[in-house]
């Protein structure tokens, strides 16, 4: 693997999907490879983000270059640095710029090596600031930042997303294309009708689904209220989608379900009762029966009293 990468969201599935307005984490790595003839005294990394990216939202994090870490103030979307590096046996000055260009749509982000005796390059061909990597780290560095998507990109949208990185004056290196699909809209989901009257025990089912395009339904919370009163949680994120409810003679229950999706989205509460039966008092029940003890292949017959 070309250790000059690009890290995005993980996402969900092989659409990679995210949730619509979550800020969205990138790290661009790059490596001044071992069998790198010398140091690198200028390295550049463009970024062109997506035109679904909302620029105004994008936070710089980390620079890393050399076991050197700059940590950026929080909120900034460009910063400025120069700060004193050593290259081997010599003191130098390692420049590092950060901008973000609003028509263009590009973060640049450049290291310079300095001699800060003539404030420009150094001479000496094997001086810079970023070296072979030996396995140390000290050709390894990386930059940070995270950016949210539009408002109102609709469920469907891919953002894409793909990195330059130069070394002193060679050409570009491309990193690899990385993806991610916003999921945008909420689950929908319902409790299917009931009978009038139920028995003690009863089924319970309901379904429900994403919007189109989106991640699908992940998990439901099922939701009981006994004569209309409080409703209770009854389940909680169950993949189900049915189950049995023991009920009590001269009750009634009302029951309504929300979904979520596997980004995160969640349906509203809704104003009413899904579904809803009465256990009647008369209700019948089956009597309980002892455990029985057979062979395999024999034959089983079993009798039991409604009362």
């Amino acid at each position: 693997r070309d250790p000059n990468d690009i890290i995005g969201p993980q996402g969900v599935g092989s659409a990679r999907f995210v949730r619509a307005g979550s800020a969205l984490p990138y790290q661009v790595l790059f490596e001044n490879k071992a069998d790198a003839t010398a140091p690198a005294k200028l390295i550049v990394v463009t970024d062109t983000l997506d035109p679904n990216l909302d620029l105004s939202t994008l936070v710089l994090g980390e620079i890393t270059f050399g076991n050197q870490t700059i940590a950026i103030p929080a909120g900034l979307n460009h910063y400025k640095t120069t700060l004193p590096f050593t290259a081997g046996t010599n003191q130098i000055q390692a420049e590092v710029e950060a901008t973000l260009d609003f028509s263009s749509r590009t973060l640049t982000v450049t290291l310079r090596a300095i001699d800060p005796s003539t404030g420009w390059y150094p001479e000496d061909p094997a001086v810079g600031i970023l070296y072979p990597e030996d396995g140390t780290g000290r050709g390894q560095g990386s930059i940070s930042y995270i950016v949210s998507p539009r408002a109102g990109v609709p469920t469907g949208t891919v953002i894409y997303n793909r990195a330059s990185i130069v070394f002193d004056f060679n050409d570009p290196i491309q990193t690899p294309l990385v993806f991610n699909t916003i999921d945008a809209g909420v689950p929908q989901s319902s409790v299917a009708s009931l009978a009038p009257q139920s028995g003690r025990a009863f089924l319970v089912q309901w379904s429900g689904q994403d919007d189109p395009g989106g991640s699908g339904v992940a998990s439901y919370d099922v939701f009981m209220s006994t004569n209309g009163l409080s409703y209770l949680r009854w389940l909680t994120a169950t993949t189900n989608q049915s189950a049995w409810f023991s009920g009590t003679p001269g009750q009634s229950y009302f029951f309504y379900t929300t979904a979520r999706d596997w980004v995160g989205n969640q349906s509203a509460l809704p104003a009413s009762a899904q579904a809803m039966t009465t256990v009647p008092t008369n209700a019948p029940v089956l009597i309980s029966m002892t455990n029985l003890v057979t062979r395999p292949g024999d034959g089983v017959s079993l009798t039991n009293l409604v009362v």
